[in-house]
């Protein structure tokens, strides 16, 4: 039982990816006496081993491949059993002993009042099929297979904005890596099917002319690669040795093209610090290329919440009312940002110029990356202030504070270090997301500088590269080309039952509410950390639900007079985001619970969907072959859908599917033709063509389920 070394080279990076993934939701500890774990459901607690001892009734006998009951107590256990029963009745389950965990033992547990379900590691079929399908068509309209463009590949942005361990990323880096070095081939075989021309047409010399000038371009195409030491071209067969022509060769090119589109391609963010260092670790060892140290990723890869970030111009409007601020402030906030633009953006360059050749290489890129933040670091630090007077409230937050930091940074591009009221202040703190109680700005930065704080990410400041051009006459916006990935499927409300039953199982067990509340509050009266805690989480949602309820239009739509109903649900929140950090006709590939195309709290979000994209597909999964380690009874789709100026008009489209080879089996998908009646707020379709009776069957259950009318 000794520890012994593993070789990394055996393993794929998608299965470290889910044995890490598995991990970044636990918190550790040492058990101080004996305990337990126990499972209900979804629910996984660790509970001194007294309270679970009756739930251990089944033990391995030693020495035997028999199982025998342990009845400590087995008059208990009836009582237990048949109580369950009961409560199974009523659509409860039964409580699961799972292990014992002895005193001063080191143990991982769910984190208190949070369900085992954060984080699922998504099976890969459906991670390759949403990155060939939204990157590919993508890919070939850049750089078509008959006229390649190599360069035009690397200015694609892809974003994962909760991340994880990068599974969505890494696929993402493999397929455009292979289709980087593809487009360089195509055009190293262009240069050198030129070259044999001209080779053949050597006493035509108008013929020979037009033959190189062809050859040349083809070959810039290459050349124009941000690859300083132009070693692809290197390893391409129209240059490389003879000997290394068929394996080594290919390999480091493909290599090297992996590793630019890490440099030049990939963003992507997470809550967890953990599954961020893990996002990197896995892009490194996906791009590593022999002889080449890891490169910098530090500005790619960021710790953050991408659902309470603003955009710079929410800065130049009150966090309170909404109102704009002072055109004087507004100009001058607009010029300042622009100067800071064109400075940051020299640092990005330097940032992309080299995929980082040696240590001194990626020194460099820390220092530019330091420099960038530096010089955009007034506009975060007013971005969170507006972000915390939204959450905090104007009774609680400072308006006219706010207005003179804007006004300081509008006439001077930089922070003041005496305006600050303690309003202000905490307002600043709840943007970045530093819990402790500060004094001054100064404190603020030091935290800031540690990097030790998940801030709410404005997208736009903190990537400039990818939302702004700028000119002699301003900056235009712009945005991701791609968003990919799997966002959470959590309600964003806190279970208090499930948060005190992490202390004392008996919450679990209560037949009332009224004897749960009683368990509850003898609970609370004997530990002031659990509840400070809980009123922490409670306050800090509530602050959560103020920004979502300002800040995104489609969570609850209005039909026919009535509001949808449907808690908050990080999915949704995810979906509308991802919709406005995309460039127009930038796509969207996610994985999302099938409440996404049936329930009526999504009625807004598909609403979205319906009237500002073109929906490409909704394929809907159930789990009963466990595709996903969840629940068997769990529904999912796979969605993809482009940003458009036009209304969705026809899409593909499958429902109750159980298997994943059926992705790359083209002959079975179903089109469906939908003419969406914009008038009735999303409350009906007009149906205008289906191409069988299965598919008509299954859209009349689908519209019946939502409660839909179609002609």
């Amino acid at each position: 039982e000794a520890r012994q070394r593993i070789h990394y080279g055996s393993l794929d990076i998608e299965d470290l990816g889910r044995i890490y993934e598995a991990l970044l939701e636990l918190d550790a500890g040492i058990a101080e006496e004996a305990m337990c774990r126990l499972r209900r459901a979804k629910l996984e607690v660790v509970v001194p081993a007294a309270q679970g001892e009756k739930y251990k009734t089944v033990k391995k006998a030693a020495n035997s491949d028999d199982e025998i009951l342990e009845d400590d107590d087995a008059e208990a256990d009836d009582l237990v059993d048949a109580e369950e029963e009961s409560s199974n009745k009523k659509g409860k389950t039964k409580i699961e002993w799972i292990e014992e965990i002895h005193k001063d033992r080191f143990y991982l547990r769910v984190g208190l009042g949070r369900k085992a379900t954060g984080s699922y590691y998504t099976p890969h079929s459906f991670v390759k099929f949403l990155v060939q399908e939204t990157l590919g068509p993508k890919i070939e309209e850049v750089s078509p297979t008959a006229n390649p463009y190599p360069n035009e590949i690397l200015k694609i942005k892809v974003l994962d904005p909760a991340m994880g361990s990068a599974h969505f990323l890494v696929e993402a880096c493999r397929f455009m890596g292979e289709k980087l070095y593809e487009a360089c081939r195509l055009c190293d075989e262009k240069v050198s099917d030129l070259r044999q021309k001209i080779e053949e047409s050597k006493d035509n010399e108008k013929s020979v002319g037009a033959l190189r000038a062809a050859m040349n371009l083809y070959r810039e195409r290459i050349i124009e690669i941000p690859d300083p030491d132009d070693e692809i071209l290197n390893y391409l067969p129209g240059s490389a040795p003879e000997e290394w022509r068929s394996g080594y060769s290919q390999a480091k090119a493909l290599a090297l093209c992996k590793r630019l589109v890490a440099v030049h391609c990939l963003y992507g963010i997470d809550k967890n610090p953990l599954a961020v260092e893990l996002a990197k670790l896995s892009i490194w060892l996906e791009s590593q290329s022999e002889g080449l140290p890891l490169t910098f990723l530090d500005h790619r890869f960021i710790a953050g919440d991408s659902i309470t970030g603003p955009f710079f111009e929410h800065l130049l409007k009150s966090p309170f009312t909404n109102e704009p601020l002072n055109d004087l402030f507004t100009d001058g906030l607009q010029r300042g940002l622009i100067d800071a633009l064109k400075k940051a953006l020299i640092e990005v360059n330097e940032l992309e110029k080299s995929i980082g050749i040696d240590i001194a290489d990626i020194e460099n890129k820390k220092q530019s990356k330091e420099k960038m933040e530096e010089i955009l670091l007034p506009f975060k630090i007013l971005a969170a202030a507006w972000t915390g007077g939204v959450m905090l409230g104007r009774e609680n937050g400072d308006a006219f504070g706010y207005e003179n930091l804007a006004k300081h940074i509008a006439n001077n591009g930089k922070l003041s270090e005496n305006i600050y009221s303690s309003k202000l202040l905490k307002m600043i703190a709840r943007g970045l997301g530093i819990a402790d109680e500060v004094t001054n700005i100064q404190e603020i930065l030091s935290i800031v500088k540690e990097n030790t704080n998940i801030p709410s990410l404005p997208y736009d400041l903190t990537f400039p590269e990818v939302f702004f051009k700028v000119d002699e006459t301003g900056f235009t916006k712009k945005g991701f080309d791609v968003v990919l990935g799997n966002p959470p499927w959590e309600q964003e409300e806190i279970s208090e039952p499930e948060y005190w039953s992490s202390y004392d199982l008996r919450v679990m067990e209560a037949p009332s509410v009224k004897e749960r509340n009683n368990v509850v509050k003898e609970i609370s009266l004997n530990n002031n950390v659990a509840v400070n805690y809980l009123n922490k989480l409670v306050n800090e949602q509530s602050q959560n639900f103020m920004f979502w309820n300002k800040y995104y239009k489609f969570q609850t739509v209005e039909v026919k007079g009535k509001d949808t109903s449907g808690k908050p649900d990080t999915y949704k929140l995810f979906c509308e985001f991802s919709f406005n950090v995309l460039v127009l006709n930038g796509v969207i590939g996610f994985v999302l619970p099938s409440s996404f195309h049936s329930n009526e709290g999504a009625t807004g979000i598909r609403k979205l969907f319906l009237t500002k994209s073109k929906i490409k597909l909704c394929y809907s999964f159930e789990n009963v072959k466990k595709l996903f380690e969840i629940d068997g009874r769990m529904k999912f789709a796979l969605f993809i859908t482009q940003k458009s100026l036009s209304a969705s008009d026809k899409f593909l489209c499958s429902f109750y599917l159980h298997e994943e080879s059926w992705l790359f089996e083209n002959n079975n998908k179903l089109e469906y033709t939908l003419d969406f009646v914009k008038k009735s707020g999303g409350s009906h379709l007009n149906f205008v063509e289906c191409k069988n009776k299965e598919s008509l069957d299954i859209f009349n259950k689908f519209i019946t389920q939502n409660n839909l009318k179609f002609k």
